[in-house]
Order: C-alpha cells, then sequence, then structure tokens
C-alpha cells in the first residue's frame, strides 16, 4: 500500500545566521555526526567492577557539499573570517520530518579549492558546540 509519503531533498534545509545554503553538490546533501559517539564511558577497577559515566558531549560537526559555483561559498568564506559564532539550523519537511540546531557555531576546517573540467566541489565542516535535533512526529491525518 502506498500512502504517498517520499521523501524529497529539497525540502532539507541548512540555515547558517538565517541564510539558506543553497547549491548542494551531488550525493549526500548534509552530514550532522557528534565528535564523541559514546552515550556512555566504562571505567573498569583492578578487580573488575564496573561503574558508567554519563558522556554530556553535545558538540557536532555539520559536513556538506556545495558545488564550485555556489553563491553560498562566497557567505560561508565571509563568515569563516569574522570573530563571531555562527547559529545553525537543520530543517527536513520531508518525509523522516527532522529539526535541529545550536549557536556557538564556527566553520571546523576551510574548503579544498580545485578547478578541473567539470563543475567543481567545496567540502564545509560547521562544528556545532551545543547542537540539539530530533524527528518531528507526523502530523497528517
Amino acid at each position: 500500500m502506498n500512502d504517498g509519503k517520499f521523501y524529497d531533498p529539497s525540502e532539507v534545509r541548512l540555515i547558517v545566521n538565517g541564510i539558506d545554503i543553497t547549491g548542494f553538490s551531488d550525493g549526500e546533501k548534509i552530514k550532522i555526526e557528534p565528535v564523541t559517539k559514546e552515550l556512555y564511558k566504562s571505567h573498569c577497577g583492578v578487580d573488575g567492577d564496573t561503574s558508567f559515566t554519563k558522556v554530556h558531549d553535545n558538540r557536532h560537526t555539520i559536513t556538506f557539499t556545495l558545488k564550485q559555483g555556489s553563491p553560498s561559498n562566497i557567505i560561508l568564506d565571509g563568515l569563516s573570517k569574522l570573530p563571531a559564532s555562527m547559529v545553525v539550523g537543520v530543517i527536513n519537511n520531508s518525509e523522516g520530518r527532522y529539526v535541529g540546531g545550536g549557536t556557538g557555531a564556527r566553520i571546523a576546517e576551510r574548503p579544498t579549492i580545485g578547478f578541473a573540467s567539470d563543475d567543481g566541489k567545496r567540502e564545509w565542516k560547521i562544528l556545532v558546540p551545543d547542537y540539539s535535533g530530533a524527528p518531528l512526529p507526523d502530523l497528517s491525518i
């Protein structure tokens, strides 16, 4: 049975300081990855007794690749040179609805710039120190 729901990558938005980032390259549009993947760390004593500590590291890296000619490259390059941090949001209004983001973000790595016979790509990485995200419920009836 087909209920008419589908995923549309054009409905996934990356917003940096209130600006919609555009001109994504082919492949994976946006990847959000925790810096520390463990939820708990285990500690084992000399006698074998084990304890756990909760990890409270909410840092995440948002990785995305833009086409060489994307106007967002100029915006991100300018933001990377400012001493101020950024506000970042990720919204998926398509199937698998999701919202996430955080404040205090910084450009983590400068992208490699290359020139070739086809439209080049620039991979950007933004580090968000307090990232939080969650899937949204489907409110359709």
